[in-house]
């Protein structure tokens, strides 16, 4: 159904410059051709397309269009590998921009159709193919997206590289990020750190707000904590809607815990207790408990609880 779908949507799409008066002004005789292969793929009959098309291509060299229906009939058939290399064709070769269009959109679509390892051989020869195309860059990401996929973190900062030195790419900073959360999953979390306060140091709010999640995790898994703590503290006050809302305040409370401030420990672990849902509610308050439990091991007033005002010294730097 949702290739019947897809495949009305194509239609659509190559309407202006494939129907019209005839197929891109084709004589009679191919315009009917390409009239009745339409009509075979509208219907499904898809071995029909290919048989019909097999006869055209004793006579003469398939237009673009036939080709491009080609590519449509195989899809249908399941037989993906084939029809992204007519389609990969079509995407360095034709002049015709609604075909070049709707063959890059199908390329995209039918990669993941593919084992991982003829994923990343089709994409390397599609670039390889491209020279200096402006759709290189857009294969590049896509293959570097596969790599990251399939745990190739290495493999996927070496593409990133790629694109931020050879390409005019914009957001570069974006690319920073990818490649820094790569180094961290890679436990390399120095050179993600050197890149991260880099982004952090910007002015490109989202960017910033993703950066200093990971430069948390990256700085606590070096046993950074007051580097931890500053990124945490900066997105819990900055930006309150974030959504690892329980992983900050559970960071938080884990840090000042592992400080001994066991009070400020307490208040984010019942902030946290406040926004979780309530199957983790029990867990959250046995780490309260203990907390407690510490805490009354040590001289203090009860009214500590009561007047308790968060003070954030980092807020005021």
């Amino acid at each position: 159904m949702r290739f019947v779908i897809a495949l009305g949507l194509i239609w659509m799409m190559l309407n202006s410059n494939l129907a019209g008066q005839t197929f891109l002004g084709l004589p009679q005789e191919q315009d009917y051709n390409h009239q009745l292969i339409k009509f075979y793929l509208d219907k499904g009959e898809y071995d029909l397309a290919l048989n019909h098309l097999e006869m055209i291509e004793k006579e003469s060299l398939l237009s673009d269009s036939l080709l491009f229906f080609r590519g449509i009939a195989l899809q249908g058939i399941a037989e993906w590998q084939p029809a992204i290399d007519i389609f990969s064709d079509l995407l360095i070769n034709t002049r015709n921009v609604k075909l070049h269009q709707a063959s890059f959109a199908n390329i995209k679509s039918l990669l993941p159709r593919l084992i991982p390892l003829d994923q990343i051989e089709t994409l390397n020869e599609i670039i390889d193919n491209l020279g200096n195309h402006h759709l290189r860059d857009d294969f590049l990401l896509t293959l570097a997206e596969i790599y990251e996929k399939n745990l190739l973190y290495d493999e996927a900062n070496d593409i990133y590289n790629t694109v931020i030195q050879e390409s005019g790419y914009e957001d570069q900073s974006a690319l920073q990020l990818k490649k820094s959360a790569n180094y961290i999953l890679l436990k390399d979390y120095s050179r993600a750190v050197n890149l991260l306060n880099t982004i952090i140091a910007g002015k490109n709010k989202q960017l910033i707000q993703d950066a200093l999640y990971l430069n948390y995790l990256a700085n606590f898994s070096l046993n950074r904590y007051p580097a931890a703590r500053r990124s945490l503290i900066r997105l819990y006050a900055e930006f309150p809607a974030d959504n690892r809302k329980t992983e900050i305040l559970s960071g938080l409370a884990e840090m000042a815990e592992l400080e001994g401030q066991y009070l400020l420990s307490w208040f984010f672990l019942n902030e946290l207790k406040d926004n979780s849902q309530d199957n983790a509610g029990y867990q959250i308050q046995n780490r309260i408990s203990h907390i407690l439990e510490t805490l009354s091991r040590e001289v203090i007033k009860e009214d500590q609880f009561r007047y308790f005002q968060l003070n954030l010294p980092e807020l005021e730097r």
